[in-house]
């Protein structure tokens, strides 16, 4: 049977552990298995908040989703007004 468990913190991640849901396949060279939630959430460089949805910006600066949508409508806004202006 393939490993269950977190790569990182050795967290059950199978079916029924409340983290199969949100497990993602990983291997870290070392290992090959998934990662759970907490281990693959990364802090945003913008609100410091941990998040589980993440990408990076331009600079490689982590930036939540939620901070995402919030600078996308800001510029969408500022677009906006320029050229309305």
């Amino acid at each position: 049977m393939e490993n269950q468990n977190c790569i990182e913190c050795n967290l059950d991640t199978s079916f029924g552990s409340g983290l199969f849901v949100n497990r993602i396949p990983a291997d870290n060279g070392e290992k090959e298995g998934y990662l759970c939630p907490d281990c693959q959430s990364m802090d945003c460089d913008y609100c410091n908040e941990s998040a589980l949805n993440w990408s990076t910006d331009k600079k490689g600066n982590i930036i939540c989703d939620d901070c995402a949508d919030l600078l996308w409508s800001d510029f969408k806004d500022l677009a906006y007004n320029r050229r309305t202006v």
